[in-house]
């Protein structure tokens, strides 16, 4: 193995000093081009994150990301590790496995409040459990659907009379970071929880804001409170009549513009009423309910002494009694009561009732004119697009039918309407050809990566030696050749003996001259 990695590395090294200049030049190139593709790639498909926790201390954090490795769920630390971020599409799947192992654990609870010393004071111990009161609120309000986070300040006084303190009121500021928007119904629930919860908490000593800095209640205001809840009955009545409006005269228009002036009664009234109705039409006098009648009758038959006691002088008046010897007197009476039908009811009148006498509804109604370049272009007579543009781009007012007005008025219940209708030119400039490098951009990366892969393994391939095969040859042809080199290795060994010869006969015949030859051979720099 570690001579093939060598005869591998010698063989890049090799072929990359046998490259020239311009050819080193262009492969940095390349890898600096793979290298920003494999970068831009990995930015276009890096995972969208999403705080799952924030504002934790380090070993909740460790909690946390212990149970994120070993689920395989991507995560991040922001904060010096106080916020927690996870791969948005992986973000329900790490609240179910953080919920499944009861991580993390560093939430206060009812056993740290109650676990003290010795020495722990009776004012610490108030402090402990009005601070599991804070935790459990918090907890409670971020289970809400509405509710992504909470934070919740308890002002509770602390007296050591228990009578003194019981006198005292204790107050509470809660910010809420919201998913949505909630109403001020809503928050006056969240208000009463908060209230039910803690002790000599009135729910005008509580404020509740959003993360936006916006109120969501203020309970020491309660006419601001109220007149929250009139702008969302009202709100709720335009909406409601913006919608009738919408679906009667939406297939009409392209555009529909209404603007509802409501008027409502938040006066309560009650009204008692009370009908008498006779029992029969031909008498008023109705039916008897009592009916008395009584009779007297009286008789005198003694004569009666003279009137007075003594005469008074001159002529005495006469009574006259009956005939002067017998009275009789006689009365008769009848007593009749009458009843009629009585009918008593009670009306209360609902708050926040429309009005729709004194409402009124304004709507605008609009009808596009279209305009293609494409299409009219031909018949531009002289004058550019931008000026055909400029000399149409007013609105036409168009006529309204009755009926319209008829329908919405039946529709919506006001009486008090008013339509315009307008003609809107819409312009469509002609789009030019234009090529978006954005959506091509990941294949042209690919591409290049693909040319620059070839090329490396082109350049840097190994090359097969080519081995030229000989032809075979015939038996005869064989024989032939090896004749031939017989003969010429017999003609090279005579060759060879006869130079030996001569040498021989040189060095027998002339000696003096080959030591003198052989000394100079011997001084020559060349052998140094």
């Amino acid at each position: 193995m570690q001579e093939t990695l060598e005869q591998v590395r010698n063989q890049v090294t090799e072929k990359w000093g046998n490259l020239s200049n311009a050819q080193k030049i262009k492969i940095y190139a390349g890898v600096a081009v793979l290298i920003l593709s494999i970068g831009m790639i990995s930015y276009m498909t890096r995972p969208q994150m999403k705080i799952l926790y924030r504002n934790i201390d380090a070993k909740q954090a460790s909690e946390v990301t212990d149970v994120l490795s070993e689920q395989k769920i991507k995560y991040k630390l922001l904060n010096d590790g106080t916020t927690i971020q996870v791969d948005k599409k992986q973000f329900d799947e790490a609240k179910l496995v953080l919920a499944r192992e009861n991580v993390p654990k560093g939430q206060y609870t009812f056993d740290d409040a109650i676990t003290n010393s010795m020495s722990t004071t009776q004012d610490e111990k108030k402090a402990k459990m009005n601070y599991l009161k804070k935790v459990e609120l918090e907890g409670t309000l971020k289970s809400m659907d509405s509710i992504e986070d909470a934070q919740v300040n308890l002002v509770i006084p602390e007296e050591k009379n228990s009578f003194i303190q019981s006198k005292q009121q204790s107050s509470a500021s809660i910010v809420l970071t919201l998913r949505h928007n909630i109403t001020s119904q809503e928050a006056e629930v969240i208000a009463r929880l908060i209230s039910s919860s803690v002790q000599n908490l009135d729910m005008k000593n509580i404020t509740i804001v959003d993360s936006k800095g916006s109120n969501l209640y203020i309970g020491s205001d309660e006419g601001s409170l109220a007149l929250g809840k009139q702008q969302e009955l009202k709100s709720a009545a335009e909406n409601s009549i913006k919608n009738k409006v919408l679906e009667l005269l939406g297939v009409m228009y392209d555009d529909i513009r209404i603007s509802p002036n409501l008027i409502l009664n938040f006066d309560q009234y009650e009204e008692i009423k009370e009908e008498y109705i006779p029992q029969f039409e031909d008498n008023s006098r109705g039916i008897i309910q009592r009916e008395n009648v009584s009779s007297a009758s009286s008789k005198n038959g003694q004569n009666g002494a003279e009137p007075g006691a003594a005469n008074n002088g001159g002529e005495a008046p006469n009574y006259q009694i009956g005939n002067g010897t017998n009275g009789e007197s006689k009365s008769d009476s009848k007593e009749i009561t009458y009843v009629n039908d009585k009918k008593v009811s009670t009306s209360v009148k609902n708050v926040g009732d429309v009005d729709f006498k004194a409402s009124s509804l304004a709507v605008n109604l609009f009808k596009n004119k279209v305009y293609k370049e494409e299409n009219i272009e031909s018949t531009l007579a002289g004058i550019t697009w931008d000026q055909f543009k400029e000399q149409n781009k007013d609105q036409k007012l168009l006529a309204v039918d009755e009926n319209v007005i008829s329908s919405i008025r039946n529709a919506t219940g006001i009486q008090n309407v008013v339509v315009q209708a307008y003609e809107k030119p819409v312009f469509i400039d002609k789009e030019p050809y234009v090529i978006n490098y954005r959506d091509y951009l990941p294949f042209v990366l690919i591409l290049l990566i693909l040319i620059i892969i070839v090329i490396a393994v082109m350049r840097f391939r190994k090359h097969d030696e080519l081995v030229e095969v000989e032809p075979e040859l015939e038996v005869e042809e064989m024989l032939k050749a090896a004749k031939e080199q017989v003969e010429l290795d017999e003609i090279e060994l005579k060759e060879t003996l006869e130079t030996k010869r001569q040498i021989d006969k040189f060095v027998d015949e002339k000696p003096e001259a080959v030591a003198n030859l052989l000394r100079n051979w011997l001084t020559e720099d060349d052998w140094e």
